[in-house]
């Protein structure tokens, strides 16, 4: 399996690029910072590794090793705080490792964390604060953390459905869009599910975002004031290994804009860099 891309100015996918990446197990994970844009991803042999595109260049690097814990759990999270790029892993006995991007040496360094966190974290930064939202591993109820250093960690409110502890099957998704962090999670029927969140303790109550079901979590970034979500298909049906893209405007939703022809599997990582939407994801 190969780490492929695709990118273009509207959004609109057509084609599918190799990275420089080896064969790839799992989906991947983008995050965007000072012009350059990073990938991770899981590698033969249970390593995490990285790739990346800076503004104006058309290659990406050659891929380099995560200083991160060797491990069969596919689970990994990118991240931006302080200015700075972080990787995160963990496995499935409750162990987690996380590195800290270095300029100087252009490679990530590892780091300390006295918190743990289950899974694929989503980390965001808002007002200041690194907000971490994760899956529990046996209760599997979405449990929130935040962080002004990350040493010293508050627990968040609870995030409840009608007074019920929200529970989900997959890692939750949070990203800031118009002054807010928005919250993604799935429900036991596969449905994409919304809240809002004030970084305090304002919660919107969770509604239905997405009805079409879908086997991973989204790709999700801020595109041309948009914020888009990507999903993948795992399996070869009716509509081939296609990528589903939404737009929503904070008020309305768009109907999936589909790509047929990419071959694309597993979660997708989604980026914006020199103005252009660029989708990553593992293609059969």
């Amino acid at each position: 399996m190969q780490l492929c891309y695709a990118a273009n100015v509207h959004g609109i996918f057509n084609r599918a690029f190799p990275t420089e990446s080896q064969p790839v197990a799992g989906g991947c994970r983008v995050v965007v910072h000072r012009g350059v844009l990073y990938c991770a991803y899981n590698a033969d042999g249970n390593v995490a590794e990285f790739v990346a595109k800076v503004s104006g260049i058309d290659v990406w690097t050659t891929p380099a090793v995560l200083p991160l814990m060797v491990t069969p759990s596919r689970s990994l999270a990118l991240f931006v705080f302080k200015d700075k790029v972080h990787a995160f892993r963990s496995d499935d006995q409750g162990e987690y490792t996380l590195a800290s991007y270095n300029d100087t040496l252009m490679g990530f360094e590892p780091m300390t964390l006295s918190q743990p966190m289950h899974g694929s974290p989503s980390l965001v930064e808002f007002q200041g604060r690194l907000h971490a939202f994760y899956r529990h591993g046996h209760t599997r109820q979405i449990e929130c953390l935040s962080s002004e250093d990350l040493e010293n960690w508050g627990n968040g409110p609870v995030l409840r459905a009608r007074g019920v502890a929200v529970t989900t099957p997959d890692d939750p998704i949070a990203i800031v869009y118009q002054g807010l962090i928005h919250l993604f999670y799935k429900d036991g029927d596969g449905r994409t599910l919304l809240v809002k969140y004030d970084g305090k303790q304002a919660w919107t109550e969770p509604r239905v975002f997405i009805e079409q079901a879908y086997p991973f979590m989204p790709g999700v970034t801020v595109h041309a004031g948009l914020l888009k979500l990507a999903f993948t298909r795992s399996i070869a049906n009716a509509d081939g290994r296609a990528l589903y893209q939404y737009a929503y405007d904070g008020n309305a939703l768009s109907p999936a804009t589909v790509s047929s022809n990419l071959a694309a599997t597993e979660r997708v990582g989604l980026g914006v860099l020199d103005g252009e939407l660029f989708a990553l994801f593992q293609k059969a």
